[in-house]
C-alpha cells in the first residue's frame, strides 16, 4: 500500500482540498527490490536435459541431472543418468559416489557400499560420501563401521542429519548415553528431529 503525497497545485486541480502548509512536493523513490531465486531441483534438471540435447556425453549435465533427479525422490531416473555417466567417463570418482546415494536411497545398501568403495578407489573425497555410507553400514547392520563413517563426516564439521543418524545408530548399539551426548547440542537448540 503506497502513501501518496501530492502537491497543492495538483490536488487543486482535482478538486481535492489545498494544504496551506505544504510548500514544496514530497519526492518518491521507487526502489526495486530482487528476490533471489534459489535453484531447485526442477529448473537444474532442465537445464541439464537442455545440455543433453545439444550433448547426450556431457558428463557435467548427466551428473547435474543425476543429481537432480535424486533431489526430486526419482532414483530410477538418477540412477539412468548416472550409468550413463558410469558409460560416458568410467571410473569417476563422483559419478560413483552419487550412485552410491541413489543405491542407498532405492534401499540397496549393499550396492550403496560397493560404489562408495568404487569411488573411494577412484580418489572421491571420502568425508564428503561419509554420512551415507554410515547410513549404508548401519542398514546392513554393522554399527561400529557405521559409527566409524559418521564421526568422519562429523571431523568435517557440524551436520544435524549425520548427528541425528550417529545417535540413531548409538542407540541400536545399545550405547544410550553416548547417544544423548551427541544429541545434546541438537536438544539445546529445541531440534524436533532430535527429540524424536
Amino acid at each position: 500500500m503506497a502513501l501518496v503525497l501530492a502537491h497543492p497545485a495538483w490536488a487543486q486541480q482535482r478538486g481535492g482540498p489545498v494544504d496551506d502548509d505544504a510548500t514544496e512536493p514530497v519526492a518518491s523513490t521507487s526502489i526495486p527490490v530482487v528476490q533471489p531465486i534459489a535453484p531447485s531441483p526442477t529448473r537444474t534438471l532442465n537445464a541439464a536435459l537442455s545440455r543433453l540435447a545439444r550433448d547426450p556425453r556431457d558428463i557435467s549435465a548427466l551428473l547435474d541431472a543425476g543429481g537432480a533427479a535424486l533431489d526430486l525422490g526419482d532414483t530410477d531416473a538418477a540412477i539412468g543418468f548416472l550409468t550413463r555417466a558410469e558409460q560416458v567417463a568410467p571410473g569417476t570418482g563422483g559419478v560413483r559416489a552419487r550412485m552410491g546415494i541413489a543405491m542407498l536411497r532405492s534401499n540397496q545398501p549393499f550396492e550403496a557400499i560397493r560404489w562408495f568403495d568404487l569411488a573411494e578407489q577412484a580418489g572421491f573425497n571420502r568425508t564428503e560420501m561419509a554420512s551415507d555410507r554410515g547410513l549404508a553400514y548401519d542398514l546392513i547392520g554393522d554399527n561400529a563401521a557405521a559409527q566409524r563413517e559418521y564421526q568422519l563426516a562429523l571431523s568435517a564439521g557440524r551436520n544435524d542429519e549425520t548427528s541425528r543418524r550417529y545417535a540413531l545408530s548409538l542407540v541400536i548399539a545399545g550405547d544410550r548415553r553416548g547417544a544423548e551426548l551427541v544429541l545434546q547440542p541438537l536438544l539445546e537448540r529445541q531440534d524436533r528431529g532430535a527429540w524424536r
